[in-house]
């Protein structure tokens, strides 16, 4: 994910993950260039395709995300 540089904005990325009952395996984020920090989560998740689509598209409506890929599945 790429996340805007504000307080809050990862605590409410993983605040969503855990709403879908995501298991966060681990956290790493590089240092924010241009406002923007890159943040790679893995995560177990026990959900269909559809549902991890619904997830996705839930979360990067939230604020502060600009843009958020599903690695693998």
């Amino acid at each position: 994910a790429q996340l805007i540089d504000e307080t809050g904005v990862l605590s409410n990325f993983l605040t969503e993950l855990g709403k879908h009952e995501a298991n966060v395996l681990t956290i790493n984020q590089s240092i924010p260039i241009d406002g923007v920090a890159q943040v790679t989560v893995a995560a177990r998740i026990n959900a269909t395709k559809h549902q991890l689509d619904n997830l996705i598209s839930q979360i990067s409506e939230s604020y502060g995300i600009v843009e958020i890929k599903l690695l693998n599945s």
